[in-house]
């Protein structure tokens, strides 16, 4: 079974990068190049690591269980590019009956000033599945984290998590639930929740 999740995110809040670590898509010659702003609709895999167990099992019978197992347990991940944020409802509306598992959020913690806009897409995504009444797993991912001094990231995540009114949606709505995980893609803090979370949509 496939199962299906989307991405979202402003213009230049990281989505990109998030998936392409997540995936381990990149290519070494280019990591160190700043990704493209997406202006369509990009596609991931990402398969269950578990799998990994099995690597020395060189048998007909456990390639084959491999494959089988690979074909049951993936995750495809599509990027809703922030260029087209004022369509993102219509996308979101065409994956409804495709099997949607979750839905990650991708917030730049090092640009404020667009907190309040992030978090009217939110709602607008959160009222859109409660109309329809599908149940979906939202994680919100703060990105950037590492451009936010210290002394200040408490208080700046504090802001984010108020103007995104988190605590409000999460008792507001009957069919999401929300988690949050905190993520640099300098350091890679964080991916490795993020991948738990994404491989725990295979038991939902």
């Amino acid at each position: 079974m496939v199962v299906t999740a989307i991405c979202l995110g402003a213009v230049g809040a990281g989505t990109t990068r998030l998936l392409t670590q997540l995936t381990q898509n990149n290519d070494s010659s280019e990591e160190e190049k700043e990704p493209l702003p997406t202006v369509g609709i990009n596609h991931f895999d990402v398969n269950e690591s578990v799998q990994q167990e099995k690597a020395n099992c060189f048998s007909l019978f456990c390639r084959r269980r491999r494959e089988n197992d690979y074909s049951l347990h993936k995750l495809t991940i599509r990027e809703f590019g922030g260029a087209l944020q004022a369509a993102w409802l219509t996308y979101l509306q065409g994956t409804l009956n495709r099997n949607l598992k979750g839905i990650i959020y991708v917030i730049d913690v090092s640009a404020s000033s667009r907190f309040s806009e992030a978090g009217v897409h939110l709602v607008d995504v959160v009222e859109s599945l409660e109309r329809h009444r599908v149940a979906v797993r939202l994680l919100i991912v703060f990105t950037k984290v590492d451009l936010v001094e210290e002394s200040c990231k408490d208080r700046v995540l504090t802001e984010a998590k108020n103007l995104l009114r988190l605590d409000h949606l999460s008792r507001w709505s009957d069919f999401c639930t929300f988690d949050q995980i905190e993520y640099s893609a300098i350091t890679e803090s964080g991916l490795s929740n993020i991948l738990n979370w994404c491989q725990s949509l295979y038991a939902t």
